[in-house]
């Protein structure tokens, strides 16, 4: 312990994950739930991008998580179930909201230091007609 006091040590180094919580006055559906994007920077995470739906926290058991596809129009579940946080309305508006949102979404996941912000003036822009473009796929690797 005297060593992580004295910043000797390092056991945090792995474990430190950053996401961007993207609230209702952020995603403006009519629906009492959050958005979560992780943000992994240089961090390799085991699962593609996506996007976690819940309504208070992220670990609570109606959460459940939506893949961002780098194809248009293609949608999974990848865990969980949408029946104990929504109706299929609200499940259908949630999805036809991904596809629409799909580039900022994913621009969030990969561009670091993006924030919040940018993610709805993206969705803005989107809404105005404007093409925004797809950050890219590939982070480059820590060099060292």
């Amino acid at each position: 312990m005297t060593g992580f006091l004295n910043g000797d040590d390092k056991i945090f180094e792995d474990l430190i994950l950053e996401f961007a919580n993207v609230p209702k006055r952020i995603h403006h559906l009519e629906m009492d739930i959050k958005l979560q994007v992780s943000q992994p920077g240089d961090k390799e995470y085991q699962h593609a991008p996506r996007v976690k739906v819940f309504r208070h926290r992220d670990d609570e058991p109606e959460a459940f998580a939506v893949r961002l596809n780098l194809e248009p129009g293609k949608i999974d579940i990848q865990e969980g179930t949408f029946s104990g946080l929504m109706n299929r309305g609200q499940f259908k508006q949630l999805l036809d909201f991904i596809k629409k949102y799909r580039v900022p979404l994913l621009n969030l996941w990969y561009r670091p230091g993006a924030d919040i912000l940018e993610l709805r003036d993206e969705m803005d822009a989107l809404d105005r007609g404007e093409k925004v473009e797809f950050y890219g796929s590939r982070r480059e690797k820590k060099k060292g």
